[in-house]
């Protein structure tokens, strides 16, 4: 890849970074749960897009996941929340990797001669799916750092949203029914 598209990319990537962080220190004091749980039920379709979105593109900016997760319990009916995040996760997974491919950081740091790196890849290639499922279902661990290793490590996309799917299914759902559970016995 030429030199002027990976400074492209990289501005990019860091002007997202700073829009995002201005923004919600602009606007963070405005956001009220109730408002936006009122907006949501009466905008369903649009606030699952924006909600895919949001979720979807906060892999790459490596910004974690929960947060957003315990709104999505806050605002939309379990079986959605869950649905909404595991389509967010597997979007998010594929941009990461799609992303971090692109820019191919084996190469550009000669990782393919080095010979921890090949015993790795070795390793993820061989084991691959219960490491990257197990890292997915760990609580408050970024999934997007295995995905990111997966991609540099050119594991295939295949076995990374496998694994991926595997752990982060069964997280969301212990998340997402768990705290319905909750909520259902603590509110009226």
């Amino acid at each position: 890849m030429r030199l002027y598209v990976r400074i492209l990319s990289l501005g990019i990537w860091l002007t997202l970074i700073l829009t995002t962080a201005l923004l919600s220190y602009r606007y963070g004091d405005a956001l009220d749960m109730n408002l936006i749980r009122s907006w949501s039920e009466d905008h369903l379709i649009l606030a699952v897009l924006v909600f895919l979105a949001i979720s979807s593109i906060r892999g790459l900016l490596l910004i974690p996941r929960t947060p957003l997760l315990l709104t999505s319990i806050a605002i939309f009916p379990a079986h959605l929340a869950y649905t909404v995040n595991i389509v967010s996760v597997l979007c998010s997974t594929m941009m990461v990797y799609f992303i971090v491919s692109r820019f191919d950081v084996a190469s550009m740091m000669k990782l393919d001669q080095n010979q921890k790196f090949l015993k790795i890849q070795g390793v993820l290639r061989r084991r691959g799916l219960p490491i990257i499922a197990g890292w997915s279902f760990i609580p408050l661990v970024q999934t997007d750092l295995i995905v990111y290793a997966a991609a540099v490590l050119r594991i295939r996309l295949s076995l990374c949203l496998t694994g991926v799917l595997a752990g982060e299914g069964i997280l969301n759902a212990i998340y997402v029914y768990g705290a319905n559970a909750v909520l259902k016995q603590t509110l009226p």
